[in-house]
């Protein structure tokens, strides 16, 4: 039985093989560039992922800590 839930996230696309195929990654770019343009900040082997756009509330946090932030 599917939930409301699991239908908003019934995507039939391909899903990244890193051993958690329930992350359905939409990026604005094509991956490729995305991974490229994100490795060019330095990050760490880590990302964490959030739902929904968080962009807007972590440049704030950003702002209010004093750490430069990024948007890829």
């Amino acid at each position: 039985m599917q939930t409301d839930l699991d239908k908003r996230f019934d995507d039939p696309r391909p899903t990244f093989r890193i051993g958690n195929t329930n992350s359905r990654i939409r990026f604005p770019l094509d991956p490729a560039t995305f991974v490229t343009r994100w490795s060019e900040e330095g990050p760490t082997h880590h990302c964490a992922l959030g739902v929904g756009d968080q962009t807007e509330v972590l440049l704030k946090v950003g702002h209010l800590l004093d750490v430069i932030s990024v948007r890829v």
